[in-house]
């Protein structure tokens, strides 16, 4: 069962009991029967011992189910239930195995919650690799304050992976006051250590004028490219992004395509978005629709809303495929749903107007309208102020409708700026 995070310190394993090396089951002169007899003979001690209340046997009895070791079939649900005894009896890493499985849903039906508490106390009891995954699953259920509380203290052991989550709780003031002095401290410490993530936080805080105190531009393009050698598909696409608009570099287009290219091999979908405009431009690349619409379908495979809109638009106006009303409606309504500003103006404008695939409907165009509209879609905007002008699908409103316009034309939209001008031009002053 893939789960969407991951867990600091031993993976999800629990801690292996040790053999001596000179134990006699290692030997390679020892028959089966007799390991057999050497295992039977173990596990009956130890069983004695974990009914008699013994906390290590207890333990060591369910990591022999786990890994089915000394004759034992593997079963994790076995394992769970001497767990359980072992944290009836507060014993940490009981505790903290247990939690293992109730994070993964091995064994155990997922609870994150219980896995939260069950790292809460084995942390409490002394385990310090509980701190941090304490942590890491309340954030998980969204229980702020405890999380905020774990990861302080998993922080201050030195746990990277606790220390860039606690960052971005300063930073967002989660769980408690917003602290973003100690938020940037501890991303650059992460990022001094080689945290991908880290190293974009501190470029983008250095490429914000906003940001006094860290505003550097030349620092930021420095770690952009630490965090893209360090394999941050963002950072990738970024930097790829810099060279196609010559933003701090020398333009090179064919450059911008490479680092496109590394993002997209894992399957980025921000990057197959980049690639296929590449394409679709034939900018570093000779122009291909076909490659650029093999990337915007797999961009919208995985669910990602402008490889929806994209992929949308190449089957309505058959770009790089075979023309498909019916998946091009389907795409752009999707794209629209997540809230692609360029797909609700097209899908607005296009129904606005009755244009094939969509029938003609004022009043459900000016819903899309108005979706892209609040994303500042110039487009948007001017064509909203014409309704309301005119009372296209919404009652006529002329203080609306020049709201509308005057946003439109600081957006750069001309028309819109030609039109105040023309007749309203004490918007302009």
């Amino acid at each position: 069962m893939a789960l969407g995070f991951s867990l600091f310190g031993q993976d999800t394993q629990p801690i292996d009991p040790t053999q001596g090396a000179d134990d006699p089951i290692n030997k390679e002169d020892i028959d089966d029967r007799d390991k057999e007899d050497i295992q039977k003979e173990r596990l009956e001690k130890l069983r004695e011992a974990a009914e008699e209340g013994s906390k290590q046997a207890i333990l060591e009895m369910g990591n022999n189910y786990y890994y089915g070791r000394l004759g034992l079939e593997k079963n994790l649900a076995t394992a769970a239930e001497w767990w359980e005894k072992g944290t009836k009896l507060h014993h940490r890493q009981s505790m903290y195995n247990l939690a293992n499985l109730y994070a993964t849903g091995r064994g155990v039906e997922a609870d994150f919650e219980r896995a939260a508490d069950l790292y809460a106390r084995a942390a409490d009891f002394g385990l310090s690799r509980g701190f941090a995954n304490a942590g890491i699953m309340y954030d998980k259920i969204k229980s702020y304050k405890k999380a905020r509380r774990y990861l302080r203290e998993a922080a201050q052991l030195r746990s990277y992976t606790a220390m860039n989550l606690l960052a971005s709780y300063y930073e967002k003031g989660l769980g408690g006051d917003r602290e973003l002095e100690s938020a940037i401290e501890l991303y650059e410490q992460c990022a001094l250590s080689g945290n991908a993530d880290s190293q974009l936080r501190m470029a983008k805080f250095a490429n914000d004028e906003k940001m006094h105190a860290t505003y550097n531009p030349q620092e930021a393009m420095n770690w952009l490219m630490l965090a893209a050698d360090n394999g941050s598909n963002e950072a990738q696409v970024r930097v790829g992004d810099l060279f196609e608009s010559g933003t701090g570099v020398s333009r090179d287009t064919e450059m911008a395509v490479r680092w496109y290219k590394l993002a997209a091999q894992e399957n980025y979908a921000p990057a197959m978005i980049s690639l296929g405009n590449a394409y679709s431009k034939g900018s570093g690349v000779g122009q291909d629709w076909e490659q650029a619409f093999t990337f915007y379908e797999r961009a919208a495979i995985q669910g990602y809303g402008p490889g929806y809109y994209n992929a949308g638009y190449c089957y309505l106006f058959e770009k790089g495929t075979a023309k498909n009303e019916d998946k091009g409606k389907e795409y752009l309504y999707k794209a629209a749903e997540l809230k692609v500003s360029e797909a609700n103006y097209l899908v607005g404008s296009m129904t606005f107007n009755g244009e094939k695939p969509f029938e003609k409907d004022h009043e459900r165009a000016v819903i899309y309208l108005q979706q892209a509209a609040i994303q500042e879609h110039p487009d948007a905007l001017y064509e909203l102020a014409i309704c309301y002008f005119q009372g296209l699908g919404v009652s006529k409103d002329l203080q609306r409708a020049q709201n509308f316009l005057l946003q439109s034309a600081k957006l750069g939209h001309k028309e819109a700026f030609m039109t105040i001008k023309k007749n309203f031009p004490k918007l302009l002053e």
